[in-house]
């Protein structure tokens, strides 16, 4: 494991200035679970980082989450993210964090197309349905999906994903 830690860093030093290399360093050292190089930090250092992107804070919150001496702290690190994060980003960000958390009802309940500015958001609405897909809710994630297919904002990649997770789910479904 030390070896591995030595080829990370190597690869990837910890001053590195970009968020993603912190995220990347922060696996990394949770998967090795070195005293010494604590993940935290590296997760922490991506949010100073980039303070407004989603990514960033959705790592730290996921690893504290993971852990049940630091989920309180978790929760306080999402509020608090909520107004770090970009706008734009914000109701994709509140919805995956609630799945973080392990807070399902809510997390459904910010996928609602009420609750979204604009109610089509094709991000939101791939993360609603591979989060149903995940939750063995089969027919609302193939509805979903063939909404994605049909709208005229979904970009030629983002149907094509929706394609393919929707025959995953039509595979998964036994009475489909």
């Amino acid at each position: 494991l030390d070896r591995s830690l030595e080829y990370a860093t190597h690869a990837v030093p910890e001053s590195s200035t970009k968020y993603e290399d912190q995220i990347w360093l922060g696996v990394i050292y949770a998967k090795v679970n070195n005293p010494k190089r604590p993940a935290v930090d590296r997760f922490r250092q991506a949010t100073v980082l980039a303070p407004k992107e989603m990514g960033a804070w959705l790592a730290l919150v996921q690893y504290l989450a993971a852990n049940p001496d630091t989920k309180n702290e978790a929760v306080k690190t999402f509020e608090r993210a909520k107004d770090e994060v970009k706008k734009a980003d914000r109701a994709l960000f509140v919805a995956l964090g609630q799945i973080q958390l392990g807070e399902t009802a809510k997390a459904l309940d910010e996928f609602q197309p009420e609750r979204r500015a604009p109610p089509n958001d094709v991000r939101i609405m791939l993360a609603e349905a591979d989060y149903l897909l995940q939750l063995g809710r089969l027919a609302d994630a193939r509805a979903t999906f063939n909404v994605v297919l049909t709208l005229a904002s979904a970009s030629k990649e983002e149907k094509s994903s929706a394609r393919q997770r929707l025959a995953i789910a039509m595979a998964a479904d036994p009475n489909y």
